[in-house]
């Protein structure tokens, strides 16, 4: 991972816990085990033959089994899932298990999940997305102090949008679960403080190129979710209009612009394609 991307990561990462956690990381074949409050998870990680590993997962509540998977076809113990119980949803009686696996391949990707108890009773995995660098930096932390953990991690659909991946920025966002399903809370006021010191750490704005584009979408990206009354002051007054990366399309419908002919090839400026960006990532409403 770049040193920009770590950096702003590293400074996403608050020193506040929810009241209880336990974290398993396997680093070997075996079994593993953790309990929070009747809800007990145990995990056998073991060899399955080509060189290949696989991952046996249940979950019990209360000594009953409530979820069982087998996380197969693992070609190193890297892709081993991380475990973490912790509470991340008050609308239901049991702790949550977060779940991150190692996906494999150039720069991707951490696959988190969330196994939870849902409104009907059921145990069910909860897809939370697929996210860039160190899986550390996506563990659920305890963002308000009220005994409820939130996922704070980087908005990876700015990779790649306005730079190249080293020259890339991300704006920080703050997940949670709520009602069993997944939640953007980043604009909610309790996590004001976690976008400004994302802010203040998202380092200095770049001379030129696509990267001070790419810093720059991703500034006006926070300011949009801070409700700052001209979020797009500095993007539409500083940005580099030399660069291409990502303003770029074809004139002729349903021809990608990689196989559109010179000609064809028609340009937006950076402002547009920057409002028109956030609107898509729901990031305007």
């Amino acid at each position: 991972m770049k040193a920009h991307l770590a950096s702003l990561m590293a400074a996403a990462l608050l020193p506040v816990v929810a009241s209880a956690q336990i974290l398993v990381e396997p680093d070997a074949v075996g079994s593993y085990g953790m309990s929070i409050d009747g809800t007990a998870v145990s995990m056998l990680v073991r060899e399955a033959g080509d060189n290949m590993f696989e991952a046996e997962l249940s979950v019990s509540l209360d000594g009953q089994t409530v979820f069982q998977r087998t996380y197969d076809e693992m070609f190193s113990l890297f892709q081993a899932p991380i475990l973490k119980l912790v509470e991340m949803d008050t609308a239901n009686d049991a702790p949550e298990l977060f779940v991150s696996r190692y996906s494999g391949g150039a720069h991707c990707c951490n696959l988190v999940s969330i196994i939870a108890k849902l409104d009907d009773g059921r145990w069910s995995e909860i897809d939370a997305g697929a996210y860039d660098g160190d899986p550390a930096a996506n563990y659920p932390q305890d963002a308000t102090g009220d005994g409820v953990a939130e996922i704070i991690t980087l908005d990876n659909s700015f990779l790649y949008t306005f730079a190249s991946y080293a020259g890339s920025f991300a704006p920080t966002i703050v997940l949670t679960l709520r009602d069993g399903a997944v939640a953007d809370v980043t604009g909610e006021p309790d996590y004001e403080y976690v976008l400004r010191s994302a802010l203040r750490n998202l380092g200095a704005m770049p001379e030129s190129g696509a990267s001070r584009n790419s810093w720059l979408a991703a500034h006006a990206a926070m300011q949009v979710r801070l409700g700052a009354e001209d979020p797009f002051s500095l993007a539409d007054k500083d940005h580099d209009p030399e660069p291409d990366w990502g303003l770029t399309f074809c004139k002729d419908e349903g021809t990608e612009t990689y196989e559109c002919p010179e000609d064809r090839i028609g340009r937006i400026a950076f402002p547009v394609a920057l409002r028109q960006f956030l609107s898509e990532r729901g990031y305007m409403e």
